[in-house]
């Protein structure tokens, strides 16, 4: 439908909308919505619902080529404070990791198409939230610019393996590289944050505690991963079973372990 209306004498005003989707960092990040502009009424404007805050944004780049190297959008957005004297961009860049890895989507529709409450009276016989074009979505590369007026980013595309090796972290046969919760004793409990803030990666929240030698303890803050895959199998087994006359752990399911056990040298 809407690219009938592109060709059409009167098509309208195409509206750019910009999403920067910040869970992939933090899962309680939220999404951060931005428009270059306002509404009829002077006030953000609203696409399937959500609000789009009004910000200087300035993007370039997006296309599409089936020769050379995928394209590199560029995205400005401003860096004007929205409370206080300090950048959004620069408050985002800093808890966030300058945004590395934060998905941007780029939505465009005709300005007919937009949510009713976008006009006056809130109405808009021609308001439809499904008519867009494709959507463009892309992952922060790297921030390339942030000064008190602006921060541009380099964007790339999922399918951009530039520079991609596989696998994409080392391959260690008999260590897992995950982290694991740690003890806080003035919460007298356990976090299950790194040094950075982000969530480990191992998922075991059990109350089976081990030390680092793989020796049951009895008490939570004395709990340490030893990171084999022994330990492992201590932390997610269901029972044990009798094998050769040794107690065998039993894992009814397949073990989060972040190593590799089936890497080894291949002899001809």
């Amino acid at each position: 439908m809407i690219v009938k209306h592109i060709h059409s004498l009167e098509p309208g005003a195409i509206v750019e909308l910009f999403d920067l989707d910040l869970t992939p960092i933090d899962p309680a990040a939220g999404i951060a919505r931005f428009h270059a502009g306002t509404n009829e009424l002077s006030q953000p404007v609203v696409w399937q619902q959500y609000s789009y805050e009004p910000r200087p944004v300035q993007a370039s780049g997006f296309g599409i080529t089936t020769t050379g190297s995928a394209p590199r959008p560029k995205l400005q957005v401003s860096n004007i404070p929205t409370t206080g004297s300090v950048g959004l961009m620069t408050l985002l860049n800093r808890d966030y990791r300058d945004l590395v890895g934060a998905i941007v989507t780029r939505h465009r529709t005709l300005v007919k198409y937009l949510d009713a409450v976008n006009f006056p009276g809130a109405v808009n016989p021609d308001a439809d939230p499904t008519v867009e074009f494709p959507l463009d979505i892309y992952y922060v590369e790297r921030r390339l610019t942030e000064n008190r007026l602006y921060a541009e980013y380099e964007l790339s595309s999922i399918y951009d393996l530039e520079g991609v090796y596989l696998p994409g972290r080392q391959v260690i046969r008999d260590t897992c590289s995950y982290s694991y919760r740690s003890w806080d004793a003035t919460a007298d409990d356990f976090l299950y944050q790194d040094a950075r803030g982000l969530p480990v990666a191992c998922p075991y929240t059990g109350v089976a505690y081990f030390d680092r030698m793989g020796n049951p303890v009895a008490e939570a803050s004395q709990d340490q991963c030893g990171r084999r895959l022994s330990d492992c199998r201590k932390r997610f087994s269901t029972g044990t079973r009798t094998l050769d006359q040794v107690a065998v752990p039993i894992v009814s399911e397949s073990l989060p372990f972040g190593g590799f056990p089936g890497a080894g040298r291949y002899n001809r």
